[in-house]
């Protein structure tokens, strides 16, 4: 694949993910009433793997590449029910990171999202699916940019430091009010910062548990799943 093309993919991608999805989430909060929420799931799933998988089209999907994929997806989803005993203490965000950061932007998005939304089966599906699959979704995509194009140190305070602020800033920042907008018909400014306020010690304690992961197991779960890459060949062209 061409580096020209490989580029023009991955706008393709960034296009899907941080214009048409957060675009499609509207449609179906506003429009469906939220009462879609399994519709509009799997057809985020259904957008962001169009580009995923065109970016394979020149040199084949190979099965062992999607089945990488979807393991970490597994392995997001078992750790997430793992911890459910804990409280805001999962390593969804974490499996999500190290993904994004071994296999790229687009399949960061990509693992991201299926964790929250095949782990929802157990923990309950609603209204608030799209979002959490679009908020780990972006974390695993700005963890694959961050970390590879602008050279952030793979290192268990890099990931940890990221880890933390991606979950209090950008995980918070969109679940908190649409937890609000979900359930009422009419919002107002104060009711958007008191679900801030009322989120904020979930935040930190969800951030803190993201660190904690990321801290002690995130260099050793990179190494394995570059161990994997490197023995098999798998995803040089970084989606």
């Amino acid at each position: 694949m061409s580096q020209e093309r490989n580029k023009k993919l991955a706008r393709i991608s960034g296009l899907i993910i941080l214009i048409i999805i957060p675009a499609l989430l509207i449609f179906g909060m506003t429009v469906l009433n939220d009462r879609k929420y399994i519709f509009i799931s799997l057809l985020m799933l259904l957008l962001t793997t169009v580009p995923f998988l065109l970016l394979f089209e020149r040199r084949g999907i190979r099965t062992r590449e999607l089945i990488l994929i979807a393991g970490l997806s597994a392995i997001g989803v078992a750790g997430r029910m793992a911890f459910f005993w804990i409280p805001q203490v999962k390593p969804v965000a974490a499996v999500t990171i190290v993904s994004g950061i071994a296999l790229g932007p687009q399949s960061g998005f990509v693992v991201g999202a299926m964790i929250a939304f095949v782990s929802n089966f157990s923990f309950g599906q609603g209204p608030m699916t799209p979002w959490q699959m679009f908020s780990f979704g972006l974390i695993g995509f700005f963890s694959g940019i961050l970390f590879q194009k602008f050279k952030i140190p793979k290192t268990k305070w890099g990931m940890g430091i990221y880890g933390f602020l991606s979950i209090f800033c950008l995980f918070g920042s969109i679940m908190n009010p649409i937890s609000i907008i979900s359930f009422y018909d009419h919002v107002t400014w104060d009711m958007i910062l008191v679900s801030y306020a009322q989120g904020l010690p979930f935040d930190l304690i969800h951030g803190l548990g993201t660190f904690g992961f990321l801290f002690f197991f995130g260099e050793p779960f990179l190494e394995k799943i570059q161990r994997v890459q490197k023995k098999y060949g798998l995803l040089n062209d970084k989606s």
